[in-house]
Parts: C-alpha cells; structure tokens; sequence
C-alpha cells in the first residue's frame, strides 16, 4: 500500500512540473503581446511609425496608435527609432 502512495506522490509531482513548465510558456507568450501592443506615433502625412521621442516625428499632430494596428495600415517602422525592425545588411564580395 504505502508503494502505491509512493508512486502516486511521485506522478503528481512529475505532472505538477510539466503544467509548471506550460504557465511559464503561457506568461512568455503574454510578454510577446505585450510588446506587439507597443505604441506608436504616425503624423499625418508620414508613411512611417515613430516612438513617441523621435526626432523624426514632424507633426505634434501626431496619432497614436498600437504598432499591430500601423503595420495593418500599410504603415513602415522609421529607420531612426525602429532599427531593429531593418534586417542587417553584409557586404557580400
């Protein structure tokens, strides 16, 4: 009897680490939504999303709006705050 508490105890412990593992995985994919959900700024007559500190962004009539919703729109990252966004080019011989 006290062998089949045993093997019980140590299956719940094994099940209970592998649905730790899946919230971890859970709250990752949480913090990706988050920075998917990032603002930004888009003047009037621009075809670019800014950060709100760009030195770029011309107008104070800027609309904010979720980097998601721009890219829908059509809309490209600046290259001056969103260099990340721009695939890195190498010098090919």
């Amino acid at each position: 009897m006290s062998q089949i508490i045993r093997m019980f105890v140590v299956c719940m412990v094994f099940l209970s680490s592998g649905f730790f593992v899946f919230a971890q995985k859970n709250d990752k994919n949480a913090q990706v939504q988050q920075v998917k959900e990032e603002e930004v700024y888009v003047s009037p007559k621009d075809r670019k999303y800014h950060k709100m500190t760009c030195p770029l962004l011309e107008s104070k009539k800027a609309e904010k709006m979720s980097k998601k919703e721009a890219l829908n729109k059509g809309l490209f990252p600046c290259p001056e705050c969103f260099r990340e966004d721009y695939p890195v080019q190498t010098k090919e011989k």
